[in-house]
């Protein structure tokens, strides 16, 4: 990891490393109200002659910028191509996404949300119809909408909704 360093201007510093090696995370990653970093998910390619066998990960972690440290909070399911959305209280709903393989993936319904506070999931109710690879947007009255994506056989067009 590479950490720029507000304390001397025009620099760069190695940081310390995550506990799991995961590609495919940054379309995760979520500031938390306190500043932490949550990373959640990813693809686990431990070579690039086996990557179309990597698979998702349950891995989630969060980075500390004060402490310059990262902890381990995993999801309770594995999972890449989700979205991420911080709520307005601060928490964050994980939805959908895909596991299987790079090769075959199968896309999922399930639903899960990190509380910062206690640094734990919660599971909710999945989907209507399983998603990997959409969109979501927060709306100003705490709508999390999802847009298109995969399903279990081809892109969809459906959009869903879950209100906080």
């Amino acid at each position: 990891m590479q950490r720029w360093s507000p304390s001397s201007p025009n620099t760069w510093a190695n940081g310390p490393n995550m506990a799991q090696g995961r590609a495919g995370h940054h379309y995760n990653q979520v500031t938390l109200n306190d500043g932490r970093v949550l990373l959640t998910g990813g693809i686990y390619v431990p070579s690039l002659l086996g990557a179309t066998n990597a698979a998702p990960i349950s891995g989630a972690e969060y980075y500390n910028p004060t402490a310059n440290s990262w902890t381990t909070a995993n999801m309770p399911t594995v999972r890449a191509l989700h979205s991420a959305t911080k709520l307005p209280d601060g928490r964050v709903v994980v939805c959908g996404g895909a596991q299987g393989t790079l090769q075959a993936p199968t896309s999922i319904a399930n639903v899960e949300l990190f509380s910062p506070a206690s640094n734990s999931w919660s599971v909710l109710p999945n989907l209507v119809a399983p998603r990997g690879g959409h969109s979501a947007e927060l709306l100003p009255d705490g709508t999390v909408v999802l847009f298109g994506g995969q399903d279990l056989v081809s892109t969809t067009a459906t959009v869903e909704t879950l209100r906080f």
